[in-house]
């Protein structure tokens, strides 16, 4: 978080000189003008009367006074609280995702406890959502990212990010733009096995539509859809994130779905506390952090 913009204000605030709080912070005077100009802009509002004898505060920059210092001590608490956190956080951390959402996540979070949490061994699972739903609830993973809450009293779940869904086709071969919920009934669909949710959900829209899904392939693996799609043996409707490795986008046709049928929630879900694992909504709220991301 950039918190620059109120250490310029408050500095030219309490010396009542642009000048003198230049020399304080080691900036030029015309850079901390522009700075504190642009704070003004963004408000829309002035903060201070400008003569030739120094800076007074306007009645908006005495309300912005009072309240900057408190943000300001705000911040210094937080992140003097997360810094001794990131000191004191240490043992295991089990999280799982469907293959899908680890293309994209798995990397920064790693990286993130790698820099961030030194002490926190990290195990990550990827695999098909049923699979991650079963080790959480097993109290095999302390942190599971799903595509389905799990009702238990046990388990808390939440909803955390949306995803839109597009359709992948065979470089060359896909359609030329957006395609309808009906569009895809008439097309050749790799997939996964009707026990998984996305394969429920979409077999239910059909349904609800007197439709049927053509499905040409049924396989359980993310990469192997991929490949099959590569052949051209039909098309696949995935998170945009399953293609975010080895230039997935680059590699096929990739259009939008237009249908809101075609949108997915991933929950993030804890189960019941390890003994020598971080305590679990700490690794929650991390891993909803990077999610949103």
């Amino acid at each position: 978080m950039d918190t620059r913009k109120f250490d310029y204000f408050i500095s030219v605030a309490e010396t009542g000189s642009f000048s003198q709080a230049a020399v304080s912070l080691r900036l030029s005077q015309p850079l901390l003008s522009r700075q504190v100009r642009n704070l003004e802009e963004e408000l829309g509002l002035p903060l201070f009367y400008r003569n030739g004898r120094g800076a007074t505060l306007t009645e908006a920059g005495r309300c912005l006074l009072k309240n900057a210092r408190n943000v300001r001590e705000a911040i210094d608490a937080t992140y003097s609280e997360l810094s001794q956190l990131r000191n004191l956080l240490a043992g295991t951390a089990a999280i799982g995702m469907p293959t899908s959402v680890g293309r994209a996540l798995s990397v920064p979070l790693a990286q993130h406890f790698n820099s961030e949490l030194p002490n926190v061994k990290l195990h990550l699972v990827e695999g098909l959502s049923s699979d991650i739903a079963e080790r959480v609830q097993q109290g095999r993973l302390d942190v599971a990212i799903l595509y389905s809450p799990i009702r238990s009293q046990n388990m808390l779940c939440d909803p955390v990010v949306e995803e839109q869904l597009v359709l992948v086709s065979k470089r060359g071969s896909g359609p030329a733009g957006p395609v309808s919920f009906e569009d895809l009934t008439q097309l050749p669909l790799i997939m996964t096995g009707p026990h998984q949710q996305l394969r429920r959900d979409l077999e239910k829209a059909a349904r609800a539509r007197e439709a049927e899904l053509q499905i040409a392939v049924e396989i359980d693996a993310l990469g192997s859809i991929l490949e099959l799609v590569e052949e051209g043996l039909g098309h696949a409707i995935l998170p945009p994130a399953a293609l975010l490795r080895d230039e997935g986008m680059e590699r096929f046709d990739v259009v939008r779905i237009d249908s809101d049928l075609v949108r997915r929630t991933l929950y993030v879900a804890t189960g019941p506390q390890r003994s020598d694992a971080v305590p679990s909504h700490k690794l929650a709220s991390l891993v909803k952090e990077k999610l949103r991301g």
